[in-house]
């Protein structure tokens, strides 16, 4: 029998919503779930969406790209959260850009860790986190492609602060960084920061900045020879705005545009944007 969770009630409206996504909806950007709040003890989650960035520039490569950069990607990620303090995501990505028709482009795994929960009586939430992403050949020879090599690794944390009125959370915060590590290269830093407001469970608004530091070594990137972001010495910051719509029994619509403001190394005056559906539900 399945439990009603945010309006799903039954499997063939899972397995209906999850088909009329996946054909109307052609699949973002990474899911990985990055906030401190973890989901309902055997609840699983489906997210699907669609993302399209575009750019024209490398800021420090030694020649410019001879044409835009126009970029979709698809994913799916699925979620299950196995126990009060621990969840695991497995995701899926897929890509057409000017380097690569449409392939796959990476697939990763991700546990996470509950140390501390602000809305049993903590002073905050806690959570700590491990991921692992394999990434195609051909999607390591896309400088679109944010990923150092084959094989990335990253350590994470994530800590936030939840605000609740009558029973029903009004406005959240939290910063999430991660270390990683290649097959290639050396060590890179990404740090995020998410501010959202929820209105009446209904509608909510998110202000987030997203960055990504790497410390490798080139400061010259060769489009022609180019072989993942491991080994440069790559910088960049995103500013962004979303909006969801939380339906009755149909789980969640997200849109949100971002803009990177400063490049380093990296594709610079990237325009996002992005479609994405989530779709919480239990078997039990």
């Amino acid at each position: 029998m399945i439990k009603k969770i945010e309006g799903i009630a039954n499997p063939s409206i899972i397995l209906k919503t999850a088909a009329g996504l996946f054909l109307l909806v052609p699949v973002l950007a990474s899911a990985l779930e990055e906030k401190p709040w973890l989901g309902t003890v055997y609840e699983f989650t489906l997210d699907t969406g669609y993302s399209y960035n575009r750019f024209t520039r490398v800021e420090g490569a030694t020649f410019q790209p001879h044409h835009p950069f126009n970029d979709h990607l698809l994913f799916f990620d699925l979620g299950f959260t196995i126990a009060d303090s621990f969840d695991l995501q497995v995701e899926g990505e897929f890509v057409n850009t000017p380097v690569q028709s449409f392939s796959w482009r990476s697939f990763a795994t991700q546990g996470r860790y509950r140390l501390l929960d602000d809305i049993t009586g903590d002073f905050a939430s806690v959570v700590l986190g491990l991921n692992l992403r394999f990434v195609s050949e051909r999607s390591l020879r896309d400088v679109s492609a944010p990923y150092a090599s084959r094989l990335d690794l990253e350590l994470f944390g994530s800590i936030g602060k939840e605000w609740s009125k009558e029973g029903k959370w009004t406005s959240r915060s939290f910063v999430y960084t991660a270390l990683g590590q290649g097959t290639n290269g050396l060590p890179w830093v990404r740090a995020d920061i998410v501010y959202e407001h929820n209105w009446a469970d209904r509608q909510r608004i998110d202000i987030f900045g997203l960055s990504n530091w790497g410390f490798g070594g080139k400061h010259r990137v060769d489009l022609e020879e180019f072989n993942g972001w491991g080994r440069y010495h790559h910088q960049a910051i995103d500013l962004g705005i979303g909006y969801s719509y939380v339906f009755d029994y149909w789980g969640k619509l997200r849109f949100s545009y971002a803009h990177r403001i400063y490049a380093k190394v990296f594709p610079e005056h990237v325009n996002f944007f992005m479609l994405s559906y989530h779709l919480p539900f239990s078997l039990f």
